[in-house]
């Protein structure tokens, strides 16, 4: 079988060697992490340890962490767990459909055409009868890359109103340096398949200020925000992927995408790039006119490249992307934006395959035009 070059990180990244070997081990390991006898607190050592390895690489208190199966349920706990009346919950028009449909459709802050908030409409929102009790706002876009630069801003101007703020950090984490007490935010989502951990596990950070409600009852294992027997292998997983993800180095994979930028305006000079040089090292998002986005992920996939049209978390629906028109991007450009998402050990022969076959679709478009 051909080699496919894989260009959709931001999916999901391939799954780390030690991370496998890590779960591998302790798949062998007999007994439930509740339980009082030896081989109960073996268990409980590992989900332990993951704990403090993700504490440190996130700079926060073990004590703030909650395991949850990943960003969607951390962001529903979020939305859902808070004593806070729909009306009063705002997030950014560009953030993960897990927080646009939790009923803040009504809500939404704008972003400029940076993909930056808008904090003057923000400051604006504080005077309305329902105004912020809660915000949230993405660290990182997952489909541009953008990341939001004015967060703290965000944040203090929140915290003036007595006004709580989330960030869904999911994207950002592994890519750049992300520090829950350096933002000041009160509550942080993490995932572990986006850093070369297991699908399947996340986490929730709070401050131990913070009262959550659970949504389901058991147990109560996680400080009681989610009972039920815990998943040992993946928290482990998780531990190890987030001390990697802490140390890995995206430099030589930002030059990378500039090298990608430059071949790709050379070869098309009326493409747009809707990413921004600031943003995440691995993520471009770009707009090829009169070169429908399926049609172009259809091509690259046909010729062993795999990127996407925007967005996994829309299970394969075809919609256009509403964090390219919360940007002001004409429909032509919305419509034909495609994304490539890097992992840290990206070659240049990879992406010299993807321009080779971005190039003949080019070529394609011109025979049908004859």
């Amino acid at each position: 079988m051909t080699k496919v070059v894989y260009l959709d990180y931001n999916a999901t990244a391939p799954i780390l060697p030690a991370v496998k070997q890590a779960m591998i081990d302790t798949l062998d390991l007999v007994g439930n992490a509740s339980a009082v006898h030896q081989l109960g607190r073996r268990c409980r050592a590992d989900i332990d340890k993951a704990r403090k390895q993700l504490a440190a690489a996130l700079g926060v208190s073990s004590k703030d962490i909650t395991f949850t199966s990943g960003g969607t349920e951390s962001n529903h706990l979020v939305m859902s767990g808070l004593n806070i009346q729909k009306e009063n919950i705002y997030a950014s028009s560009v953030e993960h459909a897990s927080i646009h449909k939790n009923g803040v459709s009504d809500n939404l802050i704008p972003v400029d055409a940076q993909g930056q908030i808008r904090l003057d409409v923000l400051a604006e929102y504080f005077e309305r009868s329902n105004a912020p009790k809660l915000v949230s706002v993405a660290l990182a876009n997952s489909e541009t890359g953008i990341v939001q630069r004015n967060l703290k801003d965000v944040v203090a101007l929140c915290h003036q109103h007595n006004c709580l703020v989330h960030t869904d950090a999911v994207q950002a984490f592994g890519k750049i340096s992300v520090s829950f007490a350096d933002l000041g935010v009160d509550l942080m989502t993490i995932s572990a398949h986006k850093i070369g951990g297991p699908k399947g596990v996340g986490t929730l950070i709070s401050k131990a200020n913070i009262i959550l409600k659970a949504p389901l009852l058991g147990g109560g294992q996680e400080k009681g925000l989610r009972s039920g027997t815990e998943n040992i292998p993946a928290i482990v997983g998780f531990g190890i992927a987030s001390e990697i993800a802490a140390e890995t180095c995206w430099a030589s994979t930002r030059q990378l995408l500039d090298g990608t930028i430059d071949q790709l305006k050379r070869a098309n000079p009326d493409i747009r790039i809707n990413s921004v040089p600031d943003g995440l090292p691995n993520t471009l998002n770009v707009s090829t006119p009169s070169f429908n986005k399926d049609t172009q992920v259809i091509h690259m996939d046909l010729n062993g490249v795999a990127i996407s049209a925007g967005s996994a978390c829309s299970s394969g629906k075809v919609e256009q992307s509403h964090v390219l028109k919360a940007m002001g991007l004409d429909d032509v450009y919305v419509n034909s934006a495609i994304r490539l998402s890097l992992s840290p050990s990206q070659t240049k022969d990879d992406i010299d395959q993807f321009i080779h076959v971005w190039k003949s679709m080019q070529m394609t478009k011109k025979v049908e035009g004859l």
